[in-house]
């Protein structure tokens, strides 16, 4: 990591389901994580000046039941990830009755656990117990998996209705570059999906683009429609670095191919990078600004 390190530098800005420039003041602010950049970096030959991003994934909702007994709590976490999972709850009921077995049923996207009881109508089920029931159960386990605490010994107790929380759906971040110029250059802009820092073998093309946005939805960046090179200066490509047994053919920006823009894919990591690899031995200067935009944003 170099210069343009990630961080959090000056104003903040959230970008939610709309275009905005990232200069040097402001960041992309997506569930609590920042990316900055820097307006302008010099790559010596040596160097290779790098973003790193961590793009959220989806992430399954869960809540953990508190029993009044030491190792009886139980935690409930949705099997497929996303806000879905929200609608879950979970409903331990005391049947009233002596002698009850324990039993699961589901209606819908409630889970009773119907505990049971001894000949005087007090609730013997253990956390293990409602453990094993939950995750034997054919409709409760394609819901959730249940976990107990410890060892599981622990009585467990009624408890009311409870929802699952905390579920999030992946959003799609895209990027785009705009405005490039390079003194001294050409320069390399590569972005790499599950990146290493010590070579190519954690390193592949990012997973999916989209081609020919249509005009009405292009991008537009200081009154430019199209992404182009800053007048006055030869157009800088954003293209894939290529690094041993990895490399992507096309390209990324420049006035031909000024609609396409890449979509990262959420729970993936990924390096914005700048090499000086067409000029060693000198300095180059990049001027550069960074679009991003969230995919429905929320």
């Amino acid at each position: 990591m170099s210069a343009i390190e990630a961080s959090v530098l000056g104003a903040k800005e959230r970008v939610t389901g709309a275009e905005a420039v990232i200069t040097t003041d402001h960041a992309f602010i997506h569930d609590g994580i920042a990316f900055t950049v820097a307006n302008k970096m010099d790559i010596a030959s040596t160097k290779v000046g790098a973003l790193q991003i961590t793009v959220p994934g989806n992430v399954a909702a869960a809540v953990t039941i508190n029993m009044t007994n030491a190792t009886a709590d139980l935690t409930y976490t949705a099997v497929k990830a996303g806000s879905a999972g929200n609608l879950i709850n979970v409903v331990h009921v005391d049947p009233g009755a002596n002698d009850a077995e324990l039993a699961v049923s589901v209606f819908v996207e409630t889970i009773t656990v119907s505990l049971a009881t001894d000949g005087s109508g007090t609730i013997t089920s253990t956390a293990a117990e409602v453990k094993a029931a939950v995750n034997a159960h054919a409709e409760a386990s394609a819901l959730v998996i249940c976990e107990d605490e410890g060892a599981g010994s622990g009585i467990v107790n009624a408890v009311a209705n409870t929802n699952l929380a905390g579920g999030t759906d992946a959003v799609y971040c895209h990027f785009k570059p705009a405005a490039f110029a390079a003194t001294g250059g050409p320069v390399v802009i590569g972005l790499l999906e599950d990146y290493t820092f010590t070579g190519g073998s954690g390193i592949t093309p990012v997973n999916r683009k989209r081609v020919g946005s249509p005009a009405a939805s292009k991008l537009t960046v200081k009154g430019h429609t199209d992404i182009t090179a800053v007048a006055g200066s030869a157009p800088v490509s954003l293209d894939m670095t290529v690094i041993p047994g990895n490399s992507l053919a096309g390209k990324l920006g420049g006035s031909a191919q000024s609609a396409e823009e890449w979509v990262l894919c959420p729970g993936k990591n990924y390096l914005v990078t700048m090499s000086n690899l067409t000029n060693p031995g000198a300095t180059v200067t990049v001027g550069y600004e960074l679009f991003w935009y969230e995919e429905g944003g929320a």
